[in-house]
Formats: C-alpha cells, structure tokens, sequence
C-alpha cells in the first residue's frame, strides 16, 4: 500500500470540513463556513491530480522503455532462429 502525501490528507480533511461547515452554515447563516473549506478541498483536489497525471506519464515511460527492451530482445531471438 502506498504512503499518501499530505496533501491528500488534506483533501479528505477539508472534504470533511466542509460537510461540519455545511451544518454550521444551515445553523449561523453564515456562507463562508462552508465556502472556504470547499475552495480548499477544490484547490487541493486540483494539485493531487496535477501530481498523478505526471506519475502516470513517468509509469507510462518506464513502461514504454520496458516494452522496448522486451520487443528488442525478442526480435534479436527471432532473426538467431532464422539464420
């Protein structure tokens, strides 16, 4: 299992908050109790994704390099059988 980053931890949190804020808001009227912590949770949201779209373009590298190795590997056994 993977170690999360705090930023993840950090969305989860103000995703929470942000429910707490929601009744705070129904109670005292007043709109940025739920309005602030949603903006956080978006903010971090965003910056969560920015960090796993580039792991995914890094794994689809490492990937590719693997399948290049592995397909030339192959293509110098196939043309050994031949001759």
């Amino acid at each position: 299992m993977t170690e999360r980053n705090w930023t993840e931890l950090a969305e989860y949190i103000t995703v929470g908050a942000s429910f707490v804020g929601a009744i705070a808001t129904f109670v005292t009227k007043e709109v940025m109790l739920t309005a602030t912590p949603l903006t956080l949770a978006l903010t971090l949201n965003i910056l969560n994704r920015q960090k796993q779209v580039k792991l995914m373009i890094n794994n689809i590298k490492c990937l590719n390099k693997i399948n290049y190795i592995f397909l030339t590997k192959i293509i110098k056994h196939f043309f050994k059988i031949i001759k």
